[in-house]
């Protein structure tokens, strides 16, 4: 008897590899399916100014970024993709994350973090330290006190205070500000990568191909309604709606 237990559990671990390794390979065709039917298409290779630039964005002390599983889509007067965002010290980290390429931008750099919304008496010590977080590597807090609701939900930093005053029409910060999703921004030049959040639609039950289509879906109208704003600097226009 206990000379055949130790095949059966040989049999039995190869058994669950065998269905993790097929589960594993029927959901990246799944998602590979959403993107498609979304309109996205994959990037075997990109551009290496262009890869150099998003780490660069999205890096955060001397840790190497990896961008990897990566799509685009064509959104006209820029590109979005979609992709997994790591960095060497916590390789398996990865998560979705969202990049916006917006034609003839040029944006100093900066960094965008929705404040912390609770009332409990840890908040004030949670925005402080997200604001110490942000601020790493040279950027300085922007303050736009006068444009209340923005001040409410934001904590904005940048390298160039002075330039992204004079630069970016205010109408930009009051549309941000509008929206209903909590906004994580990540820029600089013609390069934005951001993250969308939807906490009501987060906690409501579905399997993981609803969930993941209804994320892209929030992905591609985050990045047509940032496009929208942040392109307005581009034309020169002095005004910027969400629509």
């Amino acid at each position: 008897m206990e000379s055949w237990l130790a095949p059966l559990m040989v049999f039995a671990i190869m058994g669950m590899v065998a269905l993790m390794i097929r589960t594993i390979r029927n959901r990246r065709e799944m998602i590979r399916q959403v993107r498609m039917r979304l309109g996205f298409s994959p990037v075997d290779n990109l551009e290496q100014d262009l890869l150099e630039r998003i780490s660069s964005i999205a890096g955060t002390g001397k840790h190497k970024v990896r961008v990897s599983r990566l799509y685009k889509r064509d959104q006209g007067s820029s590109v979005l993709y979609d992709c997994h965002i790591s960095s060497s010290q916590k390789s398996n980290s990865g998560a979705p994350s969202s990049v916006l390429v917006v034609r003839g931008l040029d944006l100093p750099a900066f960094r965008l973090a929705a404040r912390f919304a609770s009332k409990t008496m840890f908040s004030g010590i949670f925005r402080q330290l997200t604001k110490l977080a942000l601020k790493q590597g040279g950027f300085e807090h922007v303050e736009f006190s006068h444009i209340r609701e923005f001040a409410d939900k934001y904590t904005l930093v940048t390298t160039d205070p002075d330039r992204l005053r004079s630069e970016v029409p205010e109408d930009v910060w009051h549309g941000i500000a509008g929206v209903g999703l909590q906004l994580f921004l990540r820029g600089e030049g013609d390069v934005i990568v951001f993250s969308a959040f939807d906490w009501a639609a987060r906690r409501q039950r579905g399997g993981f191909e609803a969930i993941e289509t209804e994320r892209l879906k929030q992905a591609i109208d985050t990045a047509s309604r940032l496009s929208d704003l942040f392109g307005s600097i581009r034309r020169g226009a002095t005004t910027a709606t969400w629509r």
